[in-house]
């Protein structure tokens, strides 16, 4: 086994996915990450910090796709915070924990929504990257609609993507530092990269 101490993991906090994308891969069965072993992951990190006399973790929330379980998130985050006051209390080792967040960005709901300011209130920043391909039939040959209510994905895109701006602009958040795109870039898709990136950045 290594010796080195590990002080970041993306948590899957659900194999489940309201996406077929083709190039996933992920199974997509319909696997749930308990609390205890969320904990456990928890636990792991800070322990590898200790011994390794890292001063942060880093957590993020994977999937699948992980605002299939918000309530999961919200308990890691509570979580860790607790833990790292522990630590200080106990050892006057002051580790603190950073947590990302990577979605398909096709639930956009008042409940995520409460939760990424519950977060940012928290830690004082979020970091959200939205995992779009690009224009809306960019976006419908990759990212295959699986369980949007009889939604594409690229009209769930361009459903959500005012409602992310308005988010941003209420929270005072700059778009492309706390909530950035990637994109998958295939063999289909390279010829829209230019069109991509000029549709995102208007």
């Amino acid at each position: 086994l290594s010796k080195e101490k590990f002080v970041a993991a993306h948590f899957i906090l659900s194999d489940e996915c309201d996406l077929r994308c083709p190039y996933c891969f992920v199974d997509h069965k319909k696997n749930i990450m308990s609390r205890e072993v969320a904990k456990k992951g928890v636990d792991f990190l800070f322990n590898g910090a200790i011994e390794s006399g890292s001063n942060s973790i880093v957590i993020t929330f994977f999937g699948g796709e992980p605002t299939l379980n918000i309530d999961l998130m919200k308990e890691i985050l509570d979580y860790a915070l607790l833990k790292s006051s522990d630590i200080a209390l106990q050892t006057r080792k002051n580790i603190k924990p950073f947590f990302s967040m990577v979605t398909n960005g096709m639930i956009w709901s008042d409940e995520l929504t409460s939760f990424l300011e519950y977060w940012r209130e928290k830690t004082g920043v979020i970091d959200v990257e939205l995992s779009y391909d690009g224009i809306p039939e960019v976006q419908n040959f990759s990212r295959i609609a699986y369980d949007l209510d009889g939604h594409t994905s690229g009209e769930m895109m361009e459903i959500n993507l005012p409602k992310i701006v308005e988010f941003a602009k209420k929270n005072s958040i700059k778009l492309g530092e706390e909530i950035y795109i990637h994109s998958v870039v295939t063999r289909k898709s390279l010829p829209y990269l230019s069109e991509n990136w000029k549709y995102f950045n208007e």
